[in-house]
């Protein structure tokens, strides 16, 4: 190691001396051995540790930015006619009308819920007051808590949104204008301003539904809310077999065949519903 550093010395000292020879240091007085030596071996030590965290801390900054792009999760409804039904990992139910898209994320963020749309969509928003979720459309972002609600958002007709309960806020992204939408009201984007009315009946009810990939907990409680007349159940160790499968027109007895005849299960009549349990 002296060897080394006397030969690191002379080096510095001909650099040095070549420098001072072509007039490029300021100054005609020598410098003392000191000033001509590399920094010593600690600090060098030093810089080089910090510039190899600066390109370990960019290098996770980047790959953390791409995962995050690469998180996000494409669903696009191509079936005319159709509604096709999601649940997000919050409890959260979509119904995207036909050529909609949504963009979310496999998960959640800690302090936000974020969605893109696409298209016209129904709501079912769990409550969260901790986890805002937010809808982002071309025009319109749309920020609630916990609520049902739906949304036409389709070409160059005005954007709308219906509230079947709870509280929606809206907000223009050219006009900045906001508005607050209870239950039973519905708010139109005209110009750039928001106009409140009492909310017409549905005109758009759902006649084909389409599960893609669901819990069969989810799609019962779901087809319960929704359509069937009559409950359809099932034990807790069945609640996450996932499946696809498309109803329209089904009476609850024919939905639940399809579903068995799908899983490989079987399903009897109960005091309190259609029960589908294994075989």
């Amino acid at each position: 190691m002296d060897i080394h550093q006397r030969k690191t010395d002379r080096a510095w000292d001909r650099l040095y001396a070549r420098l001072d020879e072509d007039g490029l240091l300021a100054g005609a007085v020598a410098p003392c051995r000191k000033t001509k030596r590399l920094p010593s071996r600690g600090i060098r030590l030093l810089a080089a540790v910090a510039l190899l965290c600066l390109v370990v801390a960019g290098v996770y900054h980047y790959t953390l930015q791409n995962n995050r792009v690469s998180s996000f999760l494409t669903l696009r409804n191509a079936e005319e006619a159709t509604t096709l039904i999601t649940t997000l990992e919050d409890g959260s139910v979509v119904y995207l009308a036909e050529k909609a898209v949504l963009r979310y994320p496999s998960s959640f963020e800690t302090d936000r819920r974020e969605v893109a749309l696409e298209g016209n969509a129904q709501f079912d928003v769990s409550g969260n007051k901790e986890r805002p979720f937010l809808i982002s459309t071309e025009n319109v972002h749309v920020e609630v808590v916990g609520t049902s609600f739906r949304i036409r958002n389709e070409g160059n007709a005005p954007f709308e949104l219906s509230v079947k309960s709870g509280v929606v806020k809206v907000v223009a992204r050219e006009s900045g204008q906001s508005s607050l939408v209870n239950a039973g009201e519905i708010a139109r984007l005209q110009a750039g301003e928001w106009q409140i009315n009492k909310m017409e009946a549905n005109r758009d009810p759902m006649k084909r539904i389409r599960f893609k990939d669901e819990r069969l907990g989810d799609v019962l409680r779901i087809l319960n809310q929704e359509i069937s007349s009559v409950p359809l159940l099932t034990i807790p160790a069945l609640e996450d077999r996932s499946f696809t499968v498309a109803f329209e027109g089904h009476s609850p007895v024919e939905m639940a065949e399809v579903i068995c005849l799908g899983l490989g299960l079987a399903y009897t009549q109960t005091e309190e519903g259609l029960l589908i349990t294994e075989p």
